[in-house]
């Protein structure tokens, strides 16, 4: 379900609502899946959203409004797509209603790995492709209108320090999660986009950026795997 489509039901809550907001994409489905099978199994009601760009700008909205007690943020890439000028910008400003709502917060940075640059045939003319040398990165090609391009570990540290900026000015509680084998299906070892190097470039930018009081959980495995999902679920209970 999209959750843009819920409206009316959302507005008769009031602030603070009892629902949590989850941003996912297809690939970090098998994480977003099983945080959403072990919160609603305790009895938490999570409200997806799909993170290509209007979806996370929906969100960010509705928790402006004071319509969840908690977030979710999985893929809060809407920003890094802004910055490198993706396909799934939701906007320079994404993430700012979030921070200022004080509700809990747990992110991840997946979605930092790639950003999405298709058609293919932009590659014959467009000036993002000529100017970021794409084609001789490492690209997932899923048919001629999605094609996904890795990240490069100076752009993975730049989105560390402008990701960091936003979530050092937040007036609740942030955790980032961050798994270290992989941040999505696309970058794990064996993937179209593996690139450790750049992964551990965002690390390292978040390690230096992030200011005291906004943890940073690194875990030894990757997105999907069980471990992950049940360490954020278990610490955003904590924090709700």
């Amino acid at each position: 379900m999209i959750a843009g489509a819920l409206g009316v039901e959302r507005m008769k809550q009031p602030a603070g609502g009892r629902d949590v907001a989850l941003s996912e994409f297809q690939f970090i489905e098998v994480c977003a899946r099983k945080i959403m099978k072990i919160l609603e199994l305790k009895g938490v009601r999570v409200i997806p959203f799909h993170a290509q760009g209007v979806g996370d700008r929906i969100m960010d909205e509705m928790i402006g409004d004071g319509l969840f007690r908690g977030a979710l943020d999985l893929v809060p890439a809407g920003l890094s797509e802004a910055i490198l000028g993706g396909n799934r910008s939701a906007g320079a400003d994404r993430l700012d209603k979030e921070m200022a709502s004080g509700i809990p917060v747990i992110l991840t940075p997946s979605g930092f790995d790639l950003f999405s640059c298709g058609p293919y045939e932009r590659r014959l003319t467009d000036p993002l492709w000529k100017k970021k040398k794409l084609e001789r990165r490492k690209l997932y090609i899923q048919d001629q209108l999605r094609v996904q391009s890795r990240t490069s570990k100076q752009e993975m540290a730049v989105i560390g320090r402008v990701f960091s900026q936003k979530l050092n000015g937040a007036a609740g509680k942030v955790v980032v999660f961050a798994p270290l084998r992989g941040f999505s299906s696309l970058s794990v070892e064996g993937a179209p986009l593996y690139d450790p190097e750049s992964d551990l470039a965002l690390i390292k930018s978040l390690r230096k950026h992030l200011k005291n009081g906004i943890e940073l959980v690194e875990m030894d495995c990757a997105y999907s795997d069980d471990v992950f999902a049940q360490a954020i679920v278990d610490r955003f209970l904590s924090l709700l």
